[in-house]
């Protein structure tokens, strides 16, 4: 549904992100190469709304908060820029967008199952883990030799691992230990786990 969409309307689909709500019903953000963000409801099989504009750069990266209660979704840039969004309004949050140079760019996001951390892959093999709301950096390194993209950064169902896979065709895994807190009165420690070689990319 979303790849039609985006053909007829002449747009190229970057990256896609999808939600299951409490209904059962299924939302999906479809990013373009083109500057737009689509909000399409596959269950009902159309178009909610289109954001022009949504980023400068190609969107590079999307996903939902985990918490239905708090309606919000993240969307990266090739550029650099991680922007808040309001679900709901599917209208950008102001004052909250995170900066970081264009060498890096933004590939992949991810939040923990409990919403109080959001990881970052970006272009260059660089990984951030930041607390969520005050966004504290509490780890940023770069996991790969060279200039190897972060593909995808998931974190384990439980919060306790994230496994990073970069274009290198290599996944990395790193454990989690300790607890963020929406205060910034407690923060996780992140240690090297293993890697895992030889997958396709």
């Amino acid at each position: 549904g979303g790849a039609l969409l985006c053909s007829t309307a002449d747009l190229r689909p970057q990256t896609v992100a999808l939600q299951i709500r409490a209904d059962g019903g299924k939302v999906a953000l479809i990013g373009t190469q083109d500057l737009h963000l689509l909000l399409f409801d596959v269950s009902q099989r159309h178009l909610i709304k289109v954001v022009s504009l949504a980023h400068r750069g190609e969107m590079g990266a999307l996903c939902f908060y985990p918490k239905p209660e708090i309606p919000l979704f993240v969307t990266g840039s090739t550029y650099g820029t991680v922007r808040f969004w309001d679900f709901a309004r599917c209208s950008p949050i102001v004052g909250r967008v995170l900066r970081y140079s264009r060498e890096e760019g933004v590939r992949s996001l991810d939040f923990s199952a409990a919403g109080d951390l959001l990881s970052i892959g970006h272009n260059n093999g660089m990984v951030r883990i930041l607390t969520f709301p005050d966004l504290q950096t509490v780890f940023g390194r770069k996991v790969t030799k060279g200039q190897a993209a972060v593909a995808c950064v998931r974190f384990s169902a439980c919060g306790a691992q994230l496994a990073v896979g970069c274009h290198d065709t290599v996944v990395y895994v790193y454990r989690l230990s300790g607890e963020a807190r929406a205060d910034g009165s407690g923060r996780p420690v992140v240690e090297f786990m293993m890697s895992i070689r030889g997958l396709s990319s």
